[in-house]
C-alpha cells in the first residue's frame, strides 16, 4: 500500500481564484498546480492554450490524489450535486487504486464496522467531547 503524508494533503477550496493550488501568472492569468483530469490538456491545446503538464511519481500521485479528494468534497458541500458527488466517487475509486487498496476490501472493512458502531443513517450527532463530558453539563459549568 502506497504511504500518504498527511501534511502533504492541505485544504483546496471550490472557491478557484484562492485555491491552494493556483498561482497568478504575470498575464494574469490563473496557472494551476493540481491534479487534472487526463484529457484537460488535450482540451486546452485545442482551444487554442497551452497546457504544460508532467507525470507525477507513484507517491506525488497518490498525495495528489488525496489533495483531490479534499477539494471534490468541498466542491459537493458547497454544491450539493450529483455530479460533485460522482466527481468525489470517482477520486475514491482513484485513489483506492493508487494506494493498492480494492473497494470490495474498503467496502468489506465498512461491513465489518456496521455490526459493532452502526452505519451512518441516523443522523446522530455525539452530545459530548472526546472526554465523554456532555454538553449540559458544559451548559451547567457555565451558569
Amino acid at each position: 500500500m502506497r504511504r500518504i503524508v498527511k501534511s502533504d494533503i492541505g485544504r483546496g477550496s471550490a472557491d478557484r481564484s484562492n485555491h491552494p493550488n493556483c498561482v497568478i501568472s504575470s498575464e494574469s492569468m490563473p496557472v494551476y498546480r493540481k491534479l487534472v483530469r487526463d484529457r484537460i490538456p488535450e482540451l486546452i491545446d485545442r482551444k487554442g492554450g497551452e497546457a504544460h503538464t508532467r507525470r507525477l511519481s507513484d507517491e506525488e500521485f497518490a498525495t495528489a490524489l488525496a489533495r483531490k479528494l479534499v477539494e471534490e468534497a468541498e466542491e459537493f458541500i458547497a454544491t450539493p450535486t450529483a455530479e460533485e458527488l460522482a466527481d468525489v466517487l470517482e477520486v475514491v475509486r482513484a485513489l483506492a487504486t493508487a494506494t493498492g487498496l480494492s473497494l470490495e476490501e474498503v467496502d468489506a472493512i465498512v461491513g465489518g464496522r456496521q455490526p459493532i458502531a452502526g452505519p451512518l443513517r441516523d443522523r446522530v450527532v455525539a452530545p459530548c467531547d472526546w472526554r465523554g463530558t456532555s454538553d449540559e453539563s458544559h451548559a451547567r459549568g457555565a451558569a
